[in-house]
């Protein structure tokens, strides 16, 4: 099976658990901590993944390093994913995690690439108009990018809108030495 689509089932279990005890938002927070860890600290993400040492040592060095600081749901889906031997796709859950908030939540994620940084009044009547017009809290993130020339580039799930002037410019060249 593929990381994401084991990713999404083992997030969709521990998003239903929480949901059903009111811990959503902690285990997202407990999740994000684990995952911060892991991805500054190398030896101990090695160390989870290692296939030398065993299950039981791994499991004890979770609970030694993350035991008061995370929630028993996180502490024992992190052991169920040990002795299934699919604690790499830690960070896969966390994203699918996150993305059945923002569904339960209505909220949309963008991302929003600029030629040149937007003033913060356009920046929000933007974010108000793209939640109007599809009925959903907009999450914009917006990145910068001086090739795009002017215009932007908007990202809504797999769905690109293209309406900088580099990409017109393109289209135009491409219609010129077609003629």
């Amino acid at each position: 099976m593929k990381e994401g689509v084991v990713a999404r089932r083992y997030a969709k279990a521990l998003f239903d658990l929480a949901d059903k005890h009111d811990l959503v938002e902690q285990i997202n927070k407990d999740w994000q901590i684990f995952i911060d860890t892991i991805q500054t600290n190398q030896q101990l993400s090695d160390a989870l993944n290692s296939k030398v040492i065993s299950i039981d040592n791994r499991k004890a060095l979770l609970k030694d390093v993350f035991g008061i600081d995370l929630h028993t749901l996180i502490l024992n889906c992190l052991y169920l994913l040990i002795d299934k031997d699919r604690i790499e796709i830690s960070e896969s859950i966390s994203y699918s995690y996150q993305q059945l908030i923002w569904q339960k939540n209505n909220i949309v994620p963008i991302q929003l690439t600029t030629a040149k940084l937007l003033p913060s009044e356009q920046e929000e009547q933007l974010e108000q108009a793209i939640s109007s017009s599809l009925n959903k809290t907009a999450l914009l993130d917006i990145a910068i990018n001086p090739a795009l020339i002017g215009g932007a580039v908007m990202k809504i799930g797999d769905t690109i809108y293209d309406g900088s002037i580099k990409s017109q410019l393109k289209v135009l060249k491409q219609h010129l030495s077609s003629n």
